[in-house]
């Protein structure tokens, strides 16, 4: 209701305006109201209108409006209360800037609030799942392209910044129509019907509205891209935790057969035995949970054969009571992974380097295209209006140098199109020197104990190279886009005054030449913009695909794929650890199928994993023992999901309970920078007795006996000097 008695009174002024003080500024026209009413009348009623319809709505403080109304903050940001006047010239940040130029330093609750809708929870409810190309249907919206759902976000945003982009490009031409006016005042004393004192007030005017727009501008875009950033990111490692963490290049490559196709029985595929007391009792004459045979028999197996040989050991699986120490010597260390295993670093690294370019890279490049209206709606706006004004003034050869302009076009767009070329190739050797120098520092011990350094060394020297060539041609290719935006608006200019002069025969003034300079810098200026941030947009729509290939292509989790369904018949099953009739294998199902296709499965038997019936009892501790290859980080992986689900049954199924959290230790040491001790008890309050026990099941009171310092010894990042 106040916005509307606002909005009429807007309107009401604006009318007495265009009738009482529009004439004003004329030569023929006089103002209407003061023919009926006495003129103090006239300009005391336009006074109180321009008070109570643009002063008070300027001054008035907003009403803070929370984006979540169940959950408002109990203290608003200045910046949601500011009146427009204050959000207009930023008057509301006024308090904290004196108080840190009288300070040292800003203690962080001297700080205003974080505005709610600022807040990486709120973007994260609000936006995540619609920004997502795919998992948009759990919300019940379509899968679209990442560009798109971005768009979908912030399309209000964009339109608010596409107005701002059409008031700069309007008010920006008020200097040239203001020379253009004035000095063809002073040449001839011809203004037309407006008097030479609004001009000058013109060239004030036009570009405060311009620098206000443009200061608009880039608030909205620092702020899209502070919640781009973070949405981007929590995306980005969000999407991580639903991936199996392995290179599908490299899984289908490290999948092994068994070489003669034969029955395979207590080799590399293990039984299970389980016991259920502390003193490691079994469960009487009953036969192990799984038979270990071939698959193709139709027996019961717990794990498929495998193109390695194979030990004679089966792997135990045995049950002590939680927190046993004992439990923990009562096994053998396990000897290795599994078949897959001997390159899931290898696996990992791709990935890893490839997650690490997205996160910083391509998410940078992002944020620099933000800016791409100013390419699409701006540059070509005022080309336009550029255009016109030259028509006014220097007549039909301003068309004809606009015509050269446009016939000059194709070269920054070959140069454009070069430069995304350049901007793909340089992405892919980035992600290849990443992928290198990670995989060489998770593989740096094994590096200086073969005495690889040289090997590597060149390895990444390669790849830096080929990275640095790119680099080049991408700076070549700048220098060249540089040069065509000085180049083609000086011919333009040439073109124009050329044949204003030479063809058309007539003199240049001093109106036309400095109104008209004005304008050519103002092309040449949006020539170089328009190029310049085409390049920041070509590289941003490269690094959205690569986003977008990446939230669509890499593999998930069994239980977050929809075409898979993993039965859990009852309450009282999901809080059990158990498989039943259940089957996994490295290989996915399309990585099957092209190797079937290219028939280079065809002599080969696939490696699975298959449980017929096992349980994990709760509040124990299970461990699993058996030699290299038998199958028992498979065992875990299957459980965590790493592997692929294929059941085989209708009944089919596995759980592990997620409710209360998982952790999973994987066989690579992770060493903080700190003593022995801390990496032990690892943030815990020491227990003295507890501390013992521990030491005495991982036998390492002889290895402390090694060190000067003992357990106090410091350790270096991933315990180097330990090594």
């Amino acid at each position: 209701m106040q916005f509307t008695f606002h909005l009429l009174l807007f309107l009401a002024l604006c009318t007495y305006t265009y009738r009482d003080l529009y004439p004003l500024i004329t030569y023929t026209k006089h103002p209407l109201d003061p023919d009926y009413l006495p003129q103090p009348i006239v300009w005391t009623r336009f006074s109180l209108l321009t008070l109570v319809g643009l002063a008070l709505p300027l001054l008035q403080p907003s009403q803070y409006r929370p984006v979540d109304p169940i959950n408002p903050a109990s203290e608003p940001n200045p910046e949601q209360t500011a009146s427009l006047f204050s959000y207009v010239f930023y008057i509301f940040m006024d308090k904290i800037i004196w108080h840190a130029w009288r300070s040292s330093a800003i203690p962080y609750e001297d700080l205003p609030p974080l505005p709610d809708y600022d807040r990486a929870s709120w973007l994260a409810s609000n936006s995540l799942l619609k920004l997502h190309p795919t998992r948009r249907q759990e919300i019940g919206l379509k899968p679209r392209g990442l560009f798109i759902c971005l768009m979908s976000i912030y399309w209000k945003t964009y339109l608010m910044l596409a107005l701002m982009l059409l008031i700069k490009a309007v008010m920006e031409f008020a200097a040239p129509i203001g020379i253009n006016r004035l000095l063809t005042y002073l040449q001839s004393g011809e203004t037309g019907d407006i008097r030479p004192w609004f001009w000058i007030v013109w060239l004030f005017l036009g570009p405060t509205f311009a620098s206000l727009a443009q200061q608009y501008y880039v608030f909205l875009t620092t702020r899209s891209l502070v919640h781009v950033e973070s949405l981007f990111t929590q995306l980005l490692f969000g999407h991580a935790l639903r991936i199996k963490m392995q290179d599908p290049v490299d899984v289908a490559a490290g999948s092994g057969s068994n070489k003669d196709n034969k029955k395979v029985l207590g080799a590399n595929t293990p039984a299970i035995v389980a016991g259920g007391e502390e003193d490691g009792q079994g469960l009487g004459d009953a036969p192990p949970v799984g038979m270990v045979v071939n698959n193709s028999l139709g027996e019961h197996s717990m794990a498929g054969s495998s193109s390695n040989e194979s030990s004679d050991e089966d792997t135990v699986v045995g049950t002590k009571k939680e927190g046993s120490v004992e439990g923990a010597g009562a096994t053998k260390k396990a000897g290795g992974k599994g078949k897959h295993d001997g390159s899931e670093e290898e696996q990992t690294a791709g990935l890893v380097g490839r997650l690490t370019t997205l996160a910083s890279t391509d998410l940078e490049n992002i944020i620099d295209g933000r800016d791409f209206l100013m390419a699409i709606l701006y540059g070509p706006l005022q080309l336009v209006l550029g255009a016109i004004f030259l028509y006014q003034i220097l007549s039909w050869s301003a068309l004809v140098g606009m015509a050269v302009t446009l016939i000059t076009l194709p070269i920054p767009g070959y140069l454009a199109g070069l430069m995304n070329a350049t901007q793909q190739d340089l992405m892919k050797a980035t992600d290849s020197r990443i992928q290198t120098i990670t995989e060489a520092v998770n593989t740096l011990r094994m590096v200086k104990l073969f005495a690889w350094e040289e090997k590597i060394s060149e390895r990444i020297s390669e790849k830096r190279a080929a990275e640095m060539k790119q680099v080049k041609r991408k700076a070549y290719v700048d220098k060249a886009i540089g040069t065509a935006n000085w180049m083609l608006p000086i011919l333009t200019m040439i073109t124009c005054y050329g044949l204003y002069t030479g063809v058309q025969k007539r003199t240049l003034t001093a109106a036309q030449v400095f109104s008209s300079l004005t304008v050519f810098d103002m092309i040449r200026g949006q020539m170089y913009t328009v190029t310049s941030q085409l390049q920041a947009t070509i590289a941003a729509k490269v690094s959205i695909g690569r986003m977008d290939t990446f939230l669509r292509s890499t593999e998930m989790l069994d239980e977050y794929k929809d075409e898979i369904k993993i039965n859990v018949k009852s309450t009282e099953e999901q809080g059990k650890i158990y498989f039943k009739h259940a089957e996994f294998s490295w290989e996915n199902a399309e990585t099957r199928a092209d190797k079937s296709r290219r028939g280079t499965a065809t002599a080969k038997r696939e490696w699975k994993l298959c449980i017929e019936d096992l349980e994990f009892p709760l509040g124990k501790t299970t461990v699993v023992a058996g030699k290299t290859s038998s199958g028992k980080t498979s065992l875990l992986m299957a459980l965590l999901g790493e592997m692929n689900w294929a059941p085989t049954r209708v009944d089919a199924a596995f759980n592990l309970p997620r409710a209360g959290g998982i952790a999973y230790a994987a066989q690579e040491a992770w060493v903080m920078a700190n003593t022995v001790r801390e990496n032990i008890i690892f943030g815990e309050p020491f227990d003295a007795a507890r501390y013992k026990k521990v030491l005495h099941a991982c036998a390492l009171e002889k290895d402390l006996e090694l060190f000067d310092a003992g357990d106090q010894t410091e350790l270096g990042e991933k315990g180097l000097n330990a090594r």
